[in-house]
């Protein structure tokens, strides 16, 4: 900017001496009729035909500012780029011209990034999500409205200023259409698959409306969004497999905005932005809005050895329990998928012996005064399911076993509802669901090797090749040698403690029905949850279900467990 241009509402920098522009790192003085700005200088931007660039901040206001010098007066004219936005977020975007294919980082005197500060934190609520998320869809609105993408920029270039100011580099960002040859500094996580020329889609909105969701993704999970290229750079997981504390209601809208297909994206960053505020107001009002209601919950559970497994295996490996106190209204759902190799060992036997505990515990607590708390009663279930499993191994097998991890277990889910909450212990595969009028929420995560080696950081580029990436690494029956002794170690199970509100439905189940409802597993969740929705009785639920799964193939045992929440009596099924 010369010092003899005067353009009407922008700033005019004053030379430090005749013939001398102030150097890098130094303080730029600019003014503005009787308005002064310290600016200082953080980075020189390579010269263009036209202008050089400069990147500067008010280190008071913590503003950002783009400075363009020119000899000419119609260079300048369109220099004000620097936006007050709200919640103390500041950016600032250079127009199209300034773009190009370089990939610089800001260098200047804010210390801390978006990636330091979530890195220091152990789980955002939704609120907090939110507002950062407020912040960011500013930044990719202004992006958008000049034909930009936000795809390579990471939370380690978006800097934050005594934590209340986010900052981008903007010279990471370029234009829609000039990103048509893939650029080697896409991002894995960030960048969407049309970044790569994946979906033979070209870069725009939508691709920020990608951006947007891996960033959400990023502050709940605190971990880079998996994918690779077999995935076709869509995520692998949801952020609460990360994350198992954050509340439900998320995950679905966040796969959504990150869809290979931009066709069934969000049409745009803030409808993406809009659907996470409306399902926070449900989440709200689950979780922290609750009144004191007396509610109806009534069960059944129901198990089938699968016809096309019976054909080779008439033993059912899945076991399932409920337990109901007339008096206090509290109630147990219990459903196990037993394992078991070929070497020894049976899952049958296994998931009976976690039944048997269940038995045991469900007894002791009825008779109990006072009441142990529902967290207590669960997490016994499931010390002393596994310790038991572990003893039947030492007295039937001795030490005489080839491989401590080669040995038969179960998965468990244990389902204690008291009042208006669900607490529910949960180890292995066997998903539960809620299921409300309007949506079906995965409450727990597979405890496999491709999951959990993933959250611990192995690349999941290669872990989805591995052909025992579905092999469970955590289940009922786990257990060390020590001193020649089999000794059981302590199982490492998820603990949820889910509110529940009048129409809600619950589903325990076993794989055996979520691999044969339908080939497709979005489709499987939809014809699930579509018969729960439809029957008014959970034993007529719990029977279509059975039969789903049978006439998908039956390859697999069933288990299943299913509850209805209301408000009226609608009649108890197991009394």
């Amino acid at each position: 900017m010369n010092a003899k241009t005067v353009v009407e509402g922008a700033w005019q920098a004053k030379k430090s001496q005749e013939g001398s522009w102030l150097v890098f790192d130094e303080q730029l003085t600019l003014q503005r009729g009787d308005e002064t700005l310290e600016l200082t200088l953080v980075w020189r931007h390579q010269e263009r035909s036209d202008a050089v660039v400069w990147q500067a901040i008010d280190e008071l206001s913590s503003e950002f500012y783009v400075i363009y010098e020119s000899e000419r007066a119609e260079d300048v004219s369109a220099t004000n780029t620097t936006l007050s936005l709200p919640s103390k977020l500041v950016v600032s975007l250079p127009y199209r011209a300034t773009l190009g294919d370089h990939h610089v980082r800001f260098s200047g005197p804010l210390s801390e990034t978006l990636d330091t500060l979530r890195g220091a934190l152990d789980l955002l609520s939704p609120g907090e999500v939110l507002e950062i998320l407020a912040c960011l869809l500013v930044l990719v609105e202004v992006a958008d409205n000049r034909g930009l993408s936000l795809a390579t920029v990471s939370p380690q270039d978006i800097y934050v200023h005594e934590n209340k100011c986010l900052l981008v580099n903007p010279y990471q960002l370029y234009a829609h259409d000039s990103a048509t040859v893939v650029r080697q500094d896409n991002l894995v996580g960030f960048s969407a698959p049309e970044c790569f020329g994946i979906n033979g889609r070209e870069i725009g909105q939508y691709t920020n409306t990608f951006w947007l969701g891996a960033m959400a993704f990023y502050l709940i999970s605190g971990a880079v969004p998996p994918s690779c290229r077999v995935s076709s750079f869509a995520p692998l997981l949801v952020p609460r497999d990360y994350q198992p504390r954050f509340p439900m209601g998320w995950d679905e809208i966040i796969l959504k905005a990150m869809d290979r297909e931009v066709s069934l994206r969000h049409e745009t960053p803030r409808a993406f932005y809009e659907e996470l505020v409306g399902a926070h107001e449900e989440i709200r009002s689950r979780y922290e809005n609750l009144e004191l209601k007396s509610l109806s919950i009534v069960s059944q559970v129901e198990t089938h050895v699968g016809y096309a497994k019976a054909a080779n295996n008439r033993v059912n490996q899945d076991a399932v329990y409920q337990a109901y106190d007339p008096v206090t209204g509290d109630r147990l759902v219990v459903v196990a998928d037993g394992v078991s190799t070929a070497s020894y060992g049976s899952g049958d036997i296994a998931s009976q012996l976690l039944i048997a505990v269940a038995k045991e515990c469900w007894l002791s607590y009825v008779d109990l005064s006072p009441k142990p708390s529902p967290q207590h009663v669960v997490s016994e279930i499931i010390r002393r399911g596994n310790n038991d499993i572990c003893d039947y191994i030492s007295h039937k097998y001795g030490t005489e076993i080839p491989n401590f991890n080669d040995s038969m277990g179960t998965t468990a889910l244990v389902a204690f509802f008291h009042g208006q909450t669900m607490t529910l212990a949960a180890i292995g595969d066997s998903p539960a669901y809620l299921i409300t009028p309007e949506h079906a929420h995965c409450i727990t995560r597979e405890h496999n090797l491709f999951t959990m080696s993933t959250i611990g950081g192995y690349p999941p580029s290669e872990l989805i090749l591995m052909p025992s990436r579905q092999a469970l690494t955590q289940c009922l029956g786990i257990f060390e040698i020590l001193d020649g002794k089999i000794v059981s170690t302590e199982p490492n199970f998820d603990l949820y403690e889910v509110p529940l509100l009048p129409g809600d439905k619950i589903l325990l189940t076993t794989d055996g029905l979520t691999d044969y409802a339908d080939p497709e597993p979005n489709l499987a969740i939809d014809l699930i949850t579509n018969i729960i929705r439809e029957e008014d009785h959970p034993g007529i639920a719990a029977l279509r279900l059975i039969v789903l799964a049978n006439r998908g193939g039956g390859g697999d045992n069933i288990g299943v467990g299913v509850i209805f929440v209301s408000e009226e009596e609608i009649g108890d099924v197991d009394k």
